[in-house]
């Protein structure tokens, strides 16, 4: 039973790997001809036609995110990611991801606090593998904040080590799940707050 749930897991992951692949070319052709259409290649275009191509680009834009993060998540599952560490400073990153937030946070009503103190050390990282972490935990810290919450991104250096903490008035993980956090939740069984 173990072994063929292990062959029904990697033939789904193989399933998404190439699904991202496939998605990939006909979202960038997306992406590229609604930024050509903007430029005005083809003729003169309305402001209402320039606002909905707008929401076309940042919406195809976002898909192939979520294209590049399916098989980054491939890759990782099959220890093949390939990391470029270089010396860098968390701040910038911090201060980038919560400004691409911000805007949601503001439509629901949730203030956001970042402390990030001046002069942390560089430390080595993958930048956009760490972006992609950040955005992940402030999305989820606003999607699970209710109206007028608040989500605050804390920054230190303590013990030659910089920590990031993301601290949210949501409804929290239950302590039978936090066991579980970075393991793949079943279909149909989602986390309960606590």
């Amino acid at each position: 039973m173990c072994e063929k749930l292990k062959t029904v897991d990697k033939m789904k992951s193989d399933f998404i790997s190439t699904m991202a692949h496939e998605l990939r070319t006909p979202l960038t052709s997306i992406k590229e001809g609604t930024s050509l259409l903007m430029e005005g290649v083809g003729g003169g275009i309305t402001e209402t036609q320039k606002k909905l191509l707008k929401i076309i680009s940042v919406e195809s834009h976002r898909l192939i995110d979520l294209v590049n993060a399916s098989l980054d998540l491939s890759k990782i599952e099959a220890g093949m990611m390939a990391f470029n560490f270089t010396p860098a400073q968390i701040s910038p990153l911090l201060q980038r991801v919560v400004a691409e937030v911000r805007p949601w946070a503001m439509a629901k009503g949730v203030r956001m606090e970042i402390h990030d103190p001046p002069g942390l050390p560089l430390v080595p990282m993958d930048t956009e593998r760490i972006l992609q972490v950040l955005r992940n935990l402030l999305g989820n810290a606003i999607k699970f904040t209710p109206d007028g919450g608040t989500v605050n991104v804390l920054a230190r250096y303590e013990e030659k080590k910089v920590y990031v903490t993301v601290r949210d008035t949501g409804i929290g993980i239950s302590r039978d799940n936090l066991t579980d956090i970075f393991e793949k939740i079943p279909p149909g069984r989602l986390p309960t707050g606590g």
